[in-house]
Formats: C-alpha cells, sequence, structure tokens
C-alpha cells in the first residue's frame, strides 16, 4: 500500500492562468508503481475539486469551461470520474484514447523526462482505484 502522499510535494507552485501546478518529473518518475499510479489519480482529483467536474452542483468557471462532466476529446464519450481521466496536451481523455493519442504523438515530445512520465501513464490501468 502506498504511503501518503501530498501533491504539492511532487508539483510547483500553481500556475495563475488555470491554478494547477506543473509536475516535478524526476521526483515523480522515482516513485514505485503503485505510488505513481495513487499520484495520478490525485492529479484527476485535482480537475474535480478545482473545476466541479462530475458533481450535481458544478462550481462557477470561465465560459471555456463548458461542461462540468468531460468528455473524451477523441472518441467523444462521457468519462465517468477522475479514475477514468488522463489530461494530456489539454485534452481530456480516457485511458485506451489516451494511449492512442500519446502513440501517435509521442516522439515528438523533446524533454526525456517528461516522455517518461508519459510513458508510465500510458501504462496504467484503464481506471485506476486507490
Amino acid at each position: 500500500m502506498p504511503k501518503n502522499l501530498n501533491l504539492a510535494d511532487f508539483t510547483g507552485p500553481p500556475c495563475a492562468w488555470d491554478g494547477f501546478r506543473d509536475p516535478h518529473y524526476e521526483k515523480i518518475l522515482a516513485l514505485s508503481d503503485e505510488e505513481f499510479k495513487l499520484l495520478y489519480l490525485l492529479r484527476m482529483e485535482e480537475y474535480r475539486d478545482k473545476d466541479g467536474w462530475w458533481k450535481e452542483e458544478p462550481a462557477p468557471k470561465p465560459i471555456w469551461k463548458a461542461s462540468s462532466i468531460p468528455e473524451c476529446s477523441k472518441c467523444h464519450k462521457v468519462i465517468a470520474g477522475p479514475a477514468e481521466l488522463r489530461r494530456y496536451a489539454g485534452r481530456s481523455l480516457h485511458g485506451p484514447c489516451f494511449r492512442k493519442v500519446y502513440g501517435k504523438e509521442r516522439n515528438d515530445e523533446p524533454d526525456e523526462w517528461k516522455r517518461r512520465y508519459w510513458d508510465r501513464v500510458a501504462e496504467l490501468p484503464d481506471v485506476l482505484e486507490r
């Protein structure tokens, strides 16, 4: 069972644009597989908490955030919750759709740390569990 992870220990300060934090890839890649999975789930839960996704009463949001329940940008089916969400290059995707999109775009990523991070995300199960 992974230890309790604090998302702030693996990310930088919140971005002024959207409030989300950039990951510290080296620290994240040093985690065990179970810890990595849990940390990624925590990051996806941040979308629920900050944007009001999957809540009955969505949080007030800018006009560019159209829905409180995201759809996959590839297959256009509803993403049921943070456990199914993969965020990549500004897109919301299901696990299988993420693997297809990332598989085509992987070699375009010049940063080795980011590529290794996304390779690990691609290995995660379709539905993340604690």
